[in-house]
């Protein structure tokens, strides 16, 4: 048994909800803000070749 299937259907579903309310945190950060700027790339991403 793996993982998600020792969980139920509501705790998969509030665990999709956590990530989504992380992520979209997560992407709301001001790089400059936070001294971070300098390691983020700042070239456009490629798409990939398969």
């Amino acid at each position: 048994m793996t993982a998600a299937e020792a969980l139920t259907q509501e705790q998969r579903h509030q665990i999709g909800l956590e990530l989504a309310r992380v992520l979209a945190r997560l992407h709301a950060v001001h790089l400059d803000r936070v001294g971070l700027s300098a390691r983020a790339s700042h070239s456009p991403r490629t798409p990939s070749s398969s």
